[in-house]
């Protein structure tokens, strides 16, 4: 995926986040599936996700919410040798 692709993700999931936060979601339903079941087939057809731990977590608990199966594993890249997160996410 692309550096214009990942930014399009990010800006639809951040969207997606405020629209639920906003009691808003249920309005967009049909287009947030279609979204997510998008970003899901990515997903599955090999694009890590990527991005920061941010744009990674929302990602993860978003497709997580619409019940796809997502592996913690994900989250691996931001840890050390030790399976603890790396130094600079814990500032």
């Amino acid at each position: 995926m692309n550096s214009a692709g990942k930014s399009n993700t990010s800006q639809q999931l951040k969207l997606i986040d405020a629209m639920q936060r906003l009691g808003v979601a249920y309005q967009f339903e049909r287009e947030i599936e279609e979204v997510l079941q998008h970003i899901y087939d990515s997903y599955l057809d090999g694009d890590d996700m990527e991005g920061n731990i941010y744009d990674v977590a929302l990602q993860f608990r978003l497709l997580r919410q619409a019940g796809h199966n997502i592996s913690y594993g994900i989250f691996n890249k931001f840890k050390d040798e030790n399976g603890s997160f790396k130094k600079y996410l814990i500032k």
